[in-house]
């Protein structure tokens, strides 16, 4: 059935709504890219006019280095369940809501809800990340040339940790969205994958030279580990660990700071 003149009209002089800037939040919004040197590079002069953060972050920090040390120096798989156990949950209960605290902190705004932030760390698996990448160390500079079977232990841990890696690179900058935007966490979450959609590699990049010394750190010690007690590791683990997050924090914090400064609405041309 052929349309009238009116209807056609009405067709050829309509946009799509998403025009509008704002109507679906960021549904159909384009994000500019990361540059990741800017990033790290302009990160660090944020982190110098916010040291509070530091102290924040002492509590993780510490959490995380006595893990690592625990695990460098134990010599059974039930301990280091039980020492991986302990630290998925105090990650959850402690360093996860200070750790959103931290990057509230950098961007200026007011923390609610630490709730909110552990069901995200918890949405993702988060300290699982941490457990799995210092299995594949730990395997890999231990018992990977000697006994076959931990090959197939190293691949495992390997995939789950990279698998959920890419996952929370995605997810970096959701508590500021959580507590920018006052939204809830499902959507916080959701925004992100769309505001760093196809900008993984940079992230990842980002990540990676923030928590560079603290990688270089671990090998050390597990490599010195049968020449010195893993408990002398704990102070200088600790430090770098506090610097690290810290460096880390303040990345996201810039990144968020960019994105929201420049995003733009998605242009939609007339019928």
């Amino acid at each position: 059935m052929p349309i009238t003149r009116g209807e056609r009209e009405k067709l050829r002089t309509h946009t799509f709504s998403e025009d509008k800037k704002g109507e679906f939040s960021a549904t159909h919004m384009v994000a500019p890219e990361i540059r990741p040197g800017n990033a790290l590079a302009l990160s660090l002069v944020l982190l110098a006019s916010n040291a509070p953060v530091f102290a924040l972050n002492i509590p993780g920090s510490l959490i995380l280095a006595f893990y690592i040390a625990l695990v460098i120096g134990a010599h059974s798989i039930l301990w280091i369940s039980v020492y991986s156990l302990a630290f998925f949950i105090l990650w959850l209960l402690v360093a996860a809501p200070l750790s959103a605290l931290s990057k509230a902190r950098l961007s200026g705004m007011k923390a609610s809800n630490p709730a909110g932030s552990m069901l995200m760390s918890l949405a993702y698996l988060e300290p699982v990340v941490v457990i799995s990448y210092l299995g594949v160390l730990m395997i890999a500079l231990h018992k990977l040339y000697t006994i076959s079977l931990y090959w197939a232990a190293f691949i495992v841990l390997l995939v789950i940790a990279t698998v959920l890696y890419i996952a929370n690179l995605n997810v970096s900058i959701a508590i500021q969205l959580m507590y920018g935007k006052r939204i809830y966490r499902n959507t916080a979450l959701n925004r992100s994958w769309l505001f760093l959609s196809g900008q993984s590699l940079r992230m990842m990049l980002i990540n990676t030279a923030a928590f560079l010394p603290l990688i270089v750190a671990i090998l050390a010690g597990a490599l010195f580990a049968g020449t010195l007690p893993a408990w002398y590791l704990v102070p200088v683990l600790f430090v770098i660990a506090d610097l690290c997050t810290s460096w880390w924090q303040a990345c996201t914090s810039h990144v968020y700071s960019e994105i929201s400064s420049k995003i733009k609405p998605m242009q939609y041309s007339r019928l």
